[in-house]
């Protein structure tokens, strides 16, 4: 066991350096729920807290932009209500709520995701029952589909979103 933190629900590993792992734990009210941080490639990890709720009772998701590796973006959740949108211009050090918006709706032990432009940090998508853009780092997030009109040939996703490409980012 490297680590007393249980269910692991993202894995990140930083695309400039590799001894750079980051893990996000924690779900349906799992111990020691978190992100964490590791600088020896995975062996030893720790918490981190500066920026982040305390606990959370679903999950997060992490993603780091390709080409700003200092910029990284995590979504967390309650399980039935979002905590929002939080980014990092260190690496993952320290945190700041960039957005507080409940996009995670009920779902957030299950169903929400962030994606950074691989090229522009300040382009992020995040999902959870529908699909929301910002091109401002987060701080305002726009909705894009609304899963309710499924059968008005309208903007639709299924109303579940697990996880969100790069292909959508543009």
């Amino acid at each position: 066991l490297i680590n007393s933190a249980r269910m692991a629900t993202d894995l990140l590993m930083m695309p400039d350096d590799t001894s750079l792992v980051m893990i996000a734990a924690g779900n349906s009210f799992s111990a020691n729920p978190g992100i964490y941080r590791s600088v020896n490639g995975g062996t030893t990890f720790t918490q981190i807290v500066t920026g982040l709720p305390a606990t959370y009772s679903g999950k997060a998701m992490l993603d780091v932009c390709r080409d700003e590796p200092d910029v990284m973006y995590a979504s967390i959740a309650n399980q039935l209500d979002g905590l929002g949108l939080y980014t990092s211009s260190d690496r993952g050090l320290t945190w700041l709520q960039i957005n507080p918006t409940d996009y995670q709706t009920y779902q957030g032990w299950y169903s929400h995701d962030v994606s950074v432009h691989p090229a522009n940090s300040a382009n992020v998508i995040t999902c959870g029952i529908d699909v929301w853009s910002s091109f401002d780092g987060g701080a305002n997030l726009s909705q894009v589909s609304y899963w309710y009109n499924w059968d008005f040939n309208d903007t639709n996703v299924r109303s579940e979103e697990r996880r969100v490409g790069k292909e959508c980012l543009r």
